[in-house]
């Protein structure tokens, strides 16, 4: 991450779905509709699907319903402390996501770029099997750095 922002961004959907843990979600996939968060080419790129963003809009929609009866649970019981920890957990994993597009982008330009070179100055089998493997290890590697973050 080249900035602090993508953290600040996380912490403060991860307050958000402390108070209300449909919210985050809502939040994070209208945010991904707009285009504010690229998760395209992620596993989380169904955040950014317009059916995504009606349930969780209408699943928010209700809880501030349901957060106003009678019979609500308390939110530091098991279930609601679990909702809101994993929508949290989600909401952060699409922020986190979006924060290291960049890099991973623009080190997978680079790779694609040498092989690119790769495959016009050789004549041999063995350059562009070099290639090959050199672009496998680019993908592994941006793999590696969206996982690890």
């Amino acid at each position: 991450m080249n900035s602090p922002l993508p953290l600040l961004l996380a912490f403060g959907i991860g307050v958000i779905a402390g108070l209300r843990a449909m919210t985050a979600p809502a939040v994070t996939a209208w945010a991904a509709l707009l285009g504010r968060l690229n998760l395209s080419g992620t596993a989380l790129a169904f955040m950014g699907s317009k059916w995504t963003v009606v349930v969780f809009t209408l699943a928010a929609l209700a809880e501030l319903v349901t957060d106003q009866l009678p019979k609500t649970p308390p939110r530091t019981e098991p279930g609601p402390l679990v909702a809101r920890i994993v929508m949290g957990g989600l909401s952060g994993a699409c922020i986190a996501v979006a924060g290291v597009a960049h890099p991973y982008t623009r080190l997978r330009r680079a790779f694609k770029q040498v092989h690119a070179l790769l495959d016009v100055t050789s004549k041999r089998a063995a350059m562009s099997r070099a290639a090959y493997w050199l672009e496998r290890l680019a993908q592994r590697i941006a793999a590696g750095i969206l996982l690890c973050t």
